[in-house]
């Protein structure tokens, strides 16, 4: 099984994103982090299409396909999505 979670963050001062990435560093789980400026028209209309208004938006893919997806700092989601993690 092959899991990537992804953390699209403000640019700077976001709160929830750093909080995010400390609780994914802390528990060293891989992760990659994309900046909301550097993400393509088209993936930022499916986070609109989501109602998500708020930073960071955190995707999950498990063998290519998307399992899950939020926004802001929650690590409930967090655990559940990384359970198994080394």
């Amino acid at each position: 099984m092959s899991r990537t979670i992804t953390v699209y963050t403000r640019p700077i001062g976001c709160g929830q994103c750093m909080a995010t990435k400390f609780w994914l560093d802390s528990r060293k789980i891989p992760y990659t982090a994309i900046s909301l400026a550097d993400v393509d028209p088209a993936l930022m209309a499916q986070f609109h299409a989501w109602n998500y208004s708020q930073a960071p938006v955190v995707t999950v893919h498990i063998d290519g396909v998307l399992v899950a997806h939020w926004y802001g700092f929650n690590p409930d989601k967090l655990e559940e999505f990384t359970k198994g993690t080394p």
